[in-house]
């Protein structure tokens, strides 16, 4: 192997490293700035507010495992993390 493909190799984990590192504050930015003034645990009628849709509809893409959630006794709480990854602000 030549000398410039190890070097090369080489600073390819760094690089991906610092794309990692600027993707983690940029999802961090990105959770504080967005929805700043709800909980980070929703309601299913505060999820409604935000993705401006019925509670019916929320109901529904909670039950077709579209909008991931937690189910505490027969409640849906969506995280906040969850509805940003549904309306696609940050990736899974």
């Amino acid at each position: 192997m030549s000398k410039a493909k190890q070097t090369q190799s080489s600073l390819t984990p760094a690089i991906d490293s610092e794309q990692d590192s600027r993707q983690t504050l940029a999802v961090s930015e990105i959770y504080r700035n967005v929805l700043k003034d709800y909980p980070d645990i929703l309601d299913v009628s505060q999820v409604s507010t935000i993705l401006g849709v019925s509670t019916k509809t929320v109901y529904r893409l909670l039950n077709e495992g579209s909008l991931a959630s937690l189910k505490i006794g027969r409640a849906f709480k969506v995280p906040k993390l969850y509805v940003l990854q549904y309306i696609k602000v940050i990736s899974a």
